[in-house]
Protein backbone atom coordinates (compact mmCIF):
# COMPACT_ATOMS: atom_id res chain seq x y z
CA UNK A 1 0.00 0.00 0.00
CA UNK A 2 0.96 3.39 -0.77
CA UNK A 3 1.58 6.11 1.58
CA UNK A 4 2.00 9.48 1.25
CA UNK A 5 3.97 11.53 3.07
CA UNK A 6 2.52 14.34 5.41
CA UNK A 7 2.60 17.47 3.45
CA UNK A 8 4.55 19.78 5.85
CA UNK A 9 4.28 22.86 3.97
CA UNK A 10 0.46 23.21 4.09
CA UNK A 11 -1.13 21.69 7.39
CA UNK A 12 -5.17 22.09 6.27
CA UNK A 13 -5.90 20.10 3.49
CA UNK A 14 -7.56 21.79 0.45
CA UNK A 15 -10.78 19.39 0.73
CA UNK A 16 -11.37 21.41 4.20
CA UNK A 17 -11.66 24.47 2.14
CA UNK A 18 -14.49 23.15 0.31
CA UNK A 19 -16.18 21.23 3.17
CA UNK A 20 -16.15 24.73 4.93
CA UNK A 21 -17.68 26.41 2.24
CA UNK A 22 -20.27 23.83 2.00
CA UNK A 23 -20.83 23.35 5.76
CA UNK A 24 -21.75 27.51 5.47
CA UNK A 25 -24.51 26.69 2.82
CA UNK A 26 -25.95 24.13 5.53
CA UNK A 27 -25.86 26.58 8.20
CA UNK A 28 -27.22 29.70 6.12
CA UNK A 29 -30.07 28.13 4.71
CA UNK A 30 -31.03 26.27 8.61
CA UNK A 31 -30.82 29.50 10.05
CA UNK A 32 -32.78 31.16 7.49
CA UNK A 33 -35.63 28.82 6.80
CA UNK A 34 -35.16 25.93 9.58
CA UNK A 35 -38.20 24.07 8.84
CA UNK A 36 -37.68 23.78 4.70
CA UNK A 37 -33.87 22.19 4.89
CA UNK A 38 -33.14 18.81 4.03
CA UNK A 39 -30.03 17.75 6.74
CA UNK A 40 -32.34 16.37 9.56
CA UNK A 41 -29.53 16.85 12.10
CA UNK A 42 -29.76 20.82 12.13
CA UNK A 43 -33.20 20.27 12.63
CA UNK A 44 -32.84 17.72 15.96
CA UNK A 45 -30.51 20.44 17.33
CA UNK A 46 -32.84 23.22 16.85
CA UNK A 47 -35.50 21.16 18.44
CA UNK A 48 -32.99 19.89 21.66
CA UNK A 49 -31.08 23.17 22.74
CA UNK A 50 -32.55 25.78 20.30
CA UNK A 51 -30.03 28.38 18.27
CA UNK A 52 -27.52 27.25 20.42
CA UNK A 53 -27.85 23.07 18.79
CA UNK A 54 -27.69 24.69 15.42
CA UNK A 55 -24.15 25.79 15.83
CA UNK A 56 -23.68 22.67 17.12
CA UNK A 57 -24.68 20.67 14.94
CA UNK A 58 -23.15 23.38 12.22
CA UNK A 59 -19.39 22.97 13.84
CA UNK A 60 -20.19 18.57 14.06
CA UNK A 61 -21.60 18.75 10.41
CA UNK A 62 -18.37 20.87 9.81
CA UNK A 63 -15.65 18.42 11.30
CA UNK A 64 -17.31 15.15 10.03
CA UNK A 65 -17.28 16.79 6.90
CA UNK A 66 -13.58 17.44 6.56
CA UNK A 67 -13.31 13.92 7.67
CA UNK A 68 -15.22 12.81 5.13
CA UNK A 69 -13.78 14.52 2.33
CA UNK A 70 -9.88 13.75 3.15
CA UNK A 71 -11.31 10.35 3.21
CA UNK A 72 -13.13 9.98 0.68
CA UNK A 73 -10.46 12.09 -1.84
CA UNK A 74 -7.48 9.33 -0.71
CA UNK A 75 -9.16 6.37 -1.40
CA UNK A 76 -11.19 7.22 -4.32
CA UNK A 77 -7.65 8.54 -6.41
CA UNK A 78 -5.82 5.34 -4.52
CA UNK A 79 -9.32 3.09 -6.31
CA UNK A 80 -8.48 4.99 -10.03
CA UNK A 81 -4.77 4.69 -9.74
CA UNK A 82 -5.33 1.00 -8.96
CA UNK A 83 -7.81 0.75 -11.88
CA UNK A 84 -5.61 2.07 -14.06
CA UNK A 85 -2.84 0.07 -13.34
CA UNK A 86 -5.18 -2.78 -14.09
CA UNK A 87 -5.84 -1.04 -17.57
CA UNK A 88 -9.69 -0.24 -17.24
CA UNK A 89 -8.82 3.10 -16.41
CA UNK A 90 -6.91 5.72 -19.20
CA UNK A 91 -2.81 5.56 -17.83
CA UNK A 92 -3.07 9.00 -17.08
CA UNK A 93 -4.51 7.86 -13.99
CA UNK A 94 -1.49 5.83 -12.99
CA UNK A 95 0.55 8.94 -12.73
CA UNK A 96 2.56 9.56 -9.64
CA UNK A 97 4.37 12.64 -8.30
CA UNK A 98 7.44 12.76 -6.19
CA UNK A 99 5.62 12.02 -2.78
CA UNK A 100 3.86 9.19 -4.65
CA UNK A 101 0.76 10.87 -4.76
CA UNK A 102 -1.45 10.12 -8.25
CA UNK A 103 -1.89 13.78 -8.42
CA UNK A 104 -3.97 13.41 -11.43
CA UNK A 105 -6.51 11.89 -10.09
CA UNK A 106 -6.97 14.01 -6.72
CA UNK A 107 -7.22 16.77 -9.82
CA UNK A 108 -9.89 15.19 -11.48
CA UNK A 109 -11.74 14.32 -8.41
CA UNK A 110 -11.11 18.00 -7.24
CA UNK A 111 -13.03 19.47 -10.36
CA UNK A 112 -15.69 16.78 -10.62
CA UNK A 113 -16.97 17.69 -6.93
CA UNK A 114 -16.73 21.41 -7.52
CA UNK A 115 -18.76 20.84 -10.99
CA UNK A 116 -21.43 18.83 -8.96
CA UNK A 117 -21.32 21.27 -6.10
CA UNK A 118 -22.06 24.31 -8.73
CA UNK A 119 -24.44 22.20 -10.55
CA UNK A 120 -26.57 20.70 -7.28
CA UNK A 121 -26.33 24.27 -5.37
CA UNK A 122 -27.69 26.01 -8.64
CA UNK A 123 -30.46 24.04 -9.04
CA UNK A 124 -31.31 22.98 -5.79
CA UNK A 125 -30.59 19.59 -6.09
CA UNK A 126 -29.13 18.42 -2.67
CA UNK A 127 -32.14 16.14 -1.81
CA UNK A 128 -31.93 14.73 -5.41
CA UNK A 129 -28.12 14.15 -5.10
CA UNK A 130 -28.93 12.09 -1.10
CA UNK A 131 -31.74 9.99 -3.51
CA UNK A 132 -29.41 8.70 -5.87
CA UNK A 133 -27.08 7.38 -3.09
CA UNK A 134 -29.41 6.12 -1.38
CA UNK A 135 -30.77 3.85 -4.63
CA UNK A 136 -27.07 3.31 -5.26
CA UNK A 137 -26.71 1.60 -1.58
CA UNK A 138 -29.48 -0.23 -2.25
CA UNK A 139 -28.71 -1.78 -5.08
CA UNK A 140 -25.75 -2.25 -3.87
CA UNK A 141 -26.69 -4.64 -1.08
CA UNK A 142 -28.97 -6.15 -3.40
CA UNK A 143 -26.26 -7.01 -6.04
CA UNK A 144 -24.72 -8.29 -2.86
CA UNK A 145 -27.23 -10.84 -2.40
CA UNK A 146 -27.15 -11.76 -6.05
CA UNK A 147 -23.18 -12.23 -6.31
CA UNK A 148 -23.62 -14.78 -2.93
CA UNK A 149 -26.71 -17.37 -5.17
CA UNK A 150 -24.40 -16.82 -8.04
CA UNK A 151 -21.09 -17.99 -6.24
CA UNK A 152 -23.20 -20.64 -4.49
CA UNK A 153 -24.59 -22.41 -7.99
CA UNK A 154 -21.01 -22.14 -9.77
CA UNK A 155 -18.77 -23.21 -6.73
CA UNK A 156 -21.22 -25.92 -5.15
CA UNK A 157 -18.02 -27.68 -4.00
CA UNK A 158 -15.97 -24.72 -3.05
CA UNK A 159 -14.60 -25.11 0.32
CA UNK A 160 -16.33 -22.57 2.59
CA UNK A 161 -15.19 -21.96 6.45
CA UNK A 162 -18.08 -19.85 7.22
CA UNK A 163 -21.50 -21.08 6.02
CA UNK A 164 -24.97 -18.15 6.09
CA UNK A 165 -27.34 -20.10 8.00
CA UNK A 166 -30.87 -20.90 6.33
CA UNK A 167 -29.52 -21.28 3.03
CA UNK A 168 -30.20 -18.53 0.18
CA UNK A 169 -33.09 -17.20 2.87
CA UNK A 170 -31.12 -14.44 3.82
CA UNK A 171 -29.50 -13.60 0.06
CA UNK A 172 -32.93 -13.53 -0.92
CA UNK A 173 -34.21 -11.44 2.02
CA UNK A 174 -31.44 -8.85 1.18
CA UNK A 175 -32.55 -8.78 -2.58
CA UNK A 176 -36.27 -7.80 -1.45
CA UNK A 177 -35.77 -5.85 1.56
CA UNK A 178 -32.68 -3.38 -0.17
CA UNK A 179 -33.55 -3.54 -3.71
CA UNK A 180 -37.59 -2.57 -2.72
CA UNK A 181 -35.67 0.48 -0.38
CA UNK A 182 -33.84 1.67 -3.56
CA UNK A 183 -36.90 1.95 -5.67
CA UNK A 184 -38.88 3.27 -3.04
CA UNK A 185 -35.66 6.24 -3.40
CA UNK A 186 -36.06 6.67 -6.42
CA UNK A 187 -39.51 7.53 -7.07
CA UNK A 188 -40.59 9.34 -4.13
CA UNK A 189 -38.69 12.76 -5.16
CA UNK A 190 -40.20 15.50 -6.38
CA UNK A 191 -39.92 15.49 -8.94
CA UNK A 192 -40.69 11.64 -9.20
CA UNK A 193 -38.32 9.00 -10.65
CA UNK A 194 -35.78 11.81 -11.39
CA UNK A 195 -33.19 9.69 -9.33
CA UNK A 196 -33.80 6.22 -10.37
CA UNK A 197 -33.61 7.70 -14.06
CA UNK A 198 -29.86 9.10 -13.12
CA UNK A 199 -29.04 5.45 -11.40
CA UNK A 200 -30.08 3.90 -15.12
CA UNK A 201 -28.21 6.38 -16.71
CA UNK A 202 -25.46 6.04 -14.84
CA UNK A 203 -25.71 1.96 -15.31
CA UNK A 204 -26.01 1.90 -18.62
CA UNK A 205 -23.14 4.29 -19.00
CA UNK A 206 -20.88 1.97 -17.47
CA UNK A 207 -22.18 -1.11 -19.04
CA UNK A 208 -20.81 0.97 -22.45
CA UNK A 209 -17.48 1.74 -20.90
CA UNK A 210 -16.61 -1.68 -19.74
CA UNK A 211 -17.64 -3.67 -23.36
CA UNK A 212 -16.67 -0.81 -25.56
CA UNK A 213 -13.58 0.74 -23.60
CA UNK A 214 -12.24 -1.56 -21.19
CA UNK A 215 -11.25 -4.25 -24.10
CA UNK A 216 -9.18 -1.39 -25.85
CA UNK A 217 -7.59 -0.44 -23.12
CA UNK A 218 -6.46 -3.84 -22.22
CA UNK A 219 -5.19 -4.74 -25.79
CA UNK A 220 -2.91 -1.99 -25.88
CA UNK A 221 -1.67 -2.36 -22.04
CA UNK A 222 -0.93 -5.74 -23.87
CA UNK A 223 0.87 -4.36 -26.62
CA UNK A 224 3.05 -2.14 -24.24
CA UNK A 225 4.19 -4.74 -21.98
CA UNK A 226 5.10 -6.76 -24.97
CA UNK A 227 6.81 -4.41 -27.08
CA UNK A 228 8.70 -3.48 -23.50
CA UNK A 229 9.76 -7.28 -22.97
CA UNK A 230 10.76 -7.17 -26.68
CA UNK A 231 13.29 -4.22 -26.40
CA UNK A 232 14.92 -5.37 -22.84
CA UNK A 233 17.92 -6.94 -23.18
CA UNK A 234 18.44 -10.65 -21.86
CA UNK A 235 20.41 -10.94 -19.07
CA UNK A 236 23.77 -12.56 -19.73
CA UNK A 237 24.15 -16.39 -18.35
CA UNK A 238 26.64 -16.80 -15.84
CA UNK A 239 29.54 -18.89 -17.04
CA UNK A 240 29.80 -22.70 -15.46
CA UNK A 241 32.63 -22.61 -12.90
CA UNK A 242 35.80 -24.29 -14.15
CA UNK A 243 36.69 -27.70 -13.00
CA UNK A 244 40.33 -27.91 -11.03
CA UNK A 245 42.36 -29.76 -12.25
CA UNK A 246 44.65 -32.59 -10.22
CA UNK A 247 47.88 -31.31 -8.81
CA UNK A 248 50.91 -32.73 -10.57
CA UNK A 249 52.86 -34.10 -7.27
CA UNK A 250 49.65 -35.61 -6.16
CA UNK A 251 49.89 -39.95 -5.11
CA UNK A 252 47.88 -41.74 -8.03
CA UNK A 253 44.96 -42.93 -6.50
CA UNK A 254 45.65 -46.75 -6.16
CA UNK A 255 43.18 -49.23 -8.33
CA UNK A 256 41.07 -51.64 -5.97
CA UNK A 257 42.15 -55.07 -5.99
CA UNK A 258 40.61 -58.16 -8.43
CA UNK A 259 38.42 -60.06 -6.81
CA UNK A 260 39.45 -63.51 -6.22
CA UNK A 261 37.88 -65.93 -8.86
CA UNK A 262 35.72 -68.67 -8.20
CA UNK A 263 38.33 -71.48 -9.06
CA UNK A 264 41.30 -69.84 -6.58
CA UNK A 265 41.14 -71.24 -2.77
Amino acid sequence: MLRTPPNRRSRHPKTSRFTLAATSQIGLATLQKPENVPWPQMLLGRYALGQVGVYWMLLATLFTGVMTFNGGFATASRFLYAAAREATLPAIFARLNGRLVPYTNVIALALGSAAIAVIVYATDGAPILILVGAVLEGLIYAVAGLCVIQLRRRQKTADRPFRIPLGWTVPILAILVFGALGLLAGVTSDPPVVPLAIVVVLFFASYLYVKTVVPRLKAKEEARRAALGSRRPRRPQPAAAPVPAPAADAAPTPSPAPAPGAGEG
